[in-house]
């Protein structure tokens, strides 16, 4: 499968929250994965993907995952809040490594920041200066990471505030649509 968009689902107590395997060219965003045993989000083997807006929390080992050797992906304006709880981790029961970061990439040539806007991912565990090492062979780095505010750390998704407002301009154009409609018919 390719040109996959997976978005606006909300992954909890998995052992990995979203898995995409050999899939290349996928739209990946707007996605919750807490509490996971194992990951947040995991790629593997697929190229040219676009990670984006996800918020990741608490999962036991990395939040994002690039697994083999998955090129070209572009990952930013992702939200990483406590993952990596273990030391240690395994992937396919052969590679094994300590956990630094709440990111890894086996890949190569993946990009862990929008170049445009110069800007990366949001990061609870980032100190505010300086680059953010991504765990891995690929020696990844996000060179725009971003420091998380207090109060986000808290919430449930740092997209509430959005739906919230977006869900009551739903509601008010409805009501003025009805409103209008009823006095048209008087």
């Amino acid at each position: 499968m390719q040109n996959c968009i997976i978005e606006n689902n909300t992954c909890v107590d998995f052992s990995t929250g979203i898995h995409v395997n050999e899939a290349p060219y996928c739209t990946i965003r707007y996605n919750t994965a807490t509490d996971n045993t194992r990951n947040g989000i995991n790629i593997r083997y697929s190229d040219y993907s676009v990670v984006t807006y996800n918020f990741l929390k608490d999962n036991n080992h990395h939040g994002f995952a690039i697994i083999g050797l998955s090129a070209y992906n572009v990952i930013h304006h992702n939200t990483f809040i406590d993952n990596s709880k273990a030391e240690t981790y395994t992937i396919d029961g052969t590679r094994t490594g300590e956990i630094n970061s709440q990111g890894i990439d086996e890949g190569h040539y993946n990009y862990w920041y929008d170049n445009d806007t110069k800007q990366g991912n949001f990061w609870s565990d980032y100190s505010g200066k300086g680059i953010y090492e991504i765990d891995g062979p690929a020696n990844a780095v996000d060179i725009y990471p971003m420091q998380i505010a207090e109060n986000t750390k808290k919430s449930t998704s740092p997209f509430f505030p959005i739906i919230l407002s977006s869900s009551i301009i739903v509601i008010l154009t409805v009501f003025q649509k009805r409103r209008s409609k009823n006095s048209k018919e008087l």
